[in-house]
């Protein structure tokens, strides 16, 4: 069985493409670009493509942080992301917008290794795994949040949270 893994990572809402100094006027990125990438894979393995996500998907330009990450959310579910883990700029706006994201997300978003610490239990939202089914194949995708978190975001946004070695 033959299955074909498409990973993104680190989105930041680029949903448009930009033409950076550093790339002597080439035009680079955006959610078009993107998407000429992931369908020929989709074309070529039909039943049998994952798309995971590394996390960091929303906060970085100004039309997805003018969303909350919305649209950036938007975008990846028409991709047809199947999971993603939990960034560390997904706390940027506070958990009521990540959990608002969640919910909007047509697809799982994992960490395994964040904890309340109250507590010592996983929060509702982070789910730490999901199954998935391809190509006859069922598939256990573990998500984990880096452990730099606490210093990568926003401090108070995360402090009711701890983020364990995976």
């Amino acid at each position: 069985v033959r299955l074909a893994i498409i990973a993104t990572n680190d989105f930041h809402g680029a949903l448009e493409p930009q033409t950076p100094a550093w790339a002597e006027g080439d035009t680079i990125g955006g959610a078009a670009t993107l998407a000429s990438f992931i369908r020929p894979v989709e074309a070529r393995y039909p039943g049998a493509t994952l798309h995971l996500d590394g996390g960091d998907e929303m906060q970085g330009t100004v039309i997805s942080n003018l969303t909350g990450g919305g649209s950036s959310i938007d975008v990846m579910n028409a991709l047809g992301v199947d999971a993603a883990a939990i960034g560390n700029h997904e706390f940027d706006w506070g958990i009521e917008t990540l959990q608002a994201r969640i919910a909007q997300a047509d697809y799982p978003f994992l960490s395994a290794n964040i904890f309340v610490k109250a507590t010592g239990e996983r929060p509702s939202w982070a789910v730490p795994y999901a199954w998935l089914e391809r190509a006859g194949l069922r598939i256990a995708v573990i998500g984990a949040t880096t452990t730099l978190t606490p210093v990568t975001t926003l401090p108070k946004n995360v402090e009711p949270f701890e983020f364990l070695d995976i």
